[in-house]
């Protein structure tokens, strides 16, 4: 059996995550944490994170091409560090970004993988965003 951690900031988001939880009967597996991700990152330790760090506002969708450095830029360095600090945490990734981010930048974080799986996510007929799996899931 797996437990989810759910962390967020922002204690709405965890509020409406817990509903959606218990809507859906899985709100036992999971630990909600209302926190700063990179005050308690060192604490933790999974099998996988699903990472979906914000965007840096809605300038995001209007870039032709997004860099993962821009990607909470003012914390540790951007994207490509807070996949760093991920990868202390878990040998398996997925980590959730906007449908117009550089495919070479993600293919790079890909180095220490060998290989990245780079789903498109499709609402309403619309290109909404994109998921990058890395490691095994298989």
């Amino acid at each position: 059996m797996y437990l989810v951690i759910a962390i967020d900031i922002d204690p709405n988001k965890i509020k409406l995550a817990r509903h959606n939880a218990e809507i859906y009967g899985v709100a036992h597996k999971i630990e909600f944490i209302v926190g700063d991700f990179f005050l308690i990152y060192p604490k933790l330790k999974a099998d996988v994170v699903f990472m979906s760090p914000p965007w840096g506002g809605p300038g995001y969708s209007i870039d032709n091409s997004f860099s993962l450095k821009s990607m909470c830029a003012n914390y540790f360095g951007g994207g490509f560090k807070i996949f760093d600090i991920v990868k202390t945490i878990a040998p398996n990734i997925a980590f959730h970004m906007p449908k117009t981010t550089n495919i070479l930048e993600c293919m790079w974080l890909a180095k220490d993988f060998g290989q990245v799986e780079i789903q498109q996510n499709i609402i309403n007929g619309r290109l909404n965003s994109l998921t990058a799996f890395y490691g095994n899931f298989h």
